[in-house]
C-alpha cells in the first residue's frame, strides 16, 4: 500500500527500464496485483477490499505498515476490525445500550 516508485534522468539510459522494472518488484509485496485483480481507482482501500476478498483476515499479515480498518462482511454478517502490530494508527471502538460506535 501507499507505494511509489520513479526514476529521473537527464537523458534517456537503456538502464532506465531495468531500473525501474527492479524497483516495481521491489514493491510487488504491497497488494494483490500477482493475482490478476484490476482496480477502478488508485485507492488503498480497494486494495484492502480486493485483499480481504482474496485472503479474507489471512491479508492482515500481508499488509505492511501503517493501517487501521474495519471490513463489513455482508456473507458472513460479521465485522472485522484490524490494526497494525504496533498499533500506530488507533482504532477506537465504543459499545453502549448494545449499540457499536466506531472510530478510526
Amino acid at each position: 500500500m501507499c507505494g511509489i516508485t520513479g526514476y529521473i534522468s537527464n537523458k534517456y539510459h537503456t538502464s532506465c527500464k531495468d531500473k525501474l522494472n527492479a524497483a516495481i518488484d521491489e514493491l510487488s509485496h504491497r497488494g494483490p496485483d500477482d493475482a490478476g485483480n484490476s482496480f477502478k481507482s488508485a485507492s488503498d482501500t480497494e486494495v484492502v477490499l480486493k485483499s480481504f476478498q482474496q485472503w479474507d483476515t489471512g491479508c492482515l499479515s500481508r499488509f505492511i505498515g501503517m493501517f487501521a480498518i474495519a471490513v463489513w462482511d455482508r456473507h458472513e454478517k460479521r465485522l472485522v476490525l484490524a490494526r497494525n502490530r504496533m498499533g500506530i494508527k488507533p482504532l477506537y471502538y465504543n459499545v453502549n445500550n448494545g449499540c457499536k460506535k466506531i472510530r478510526r
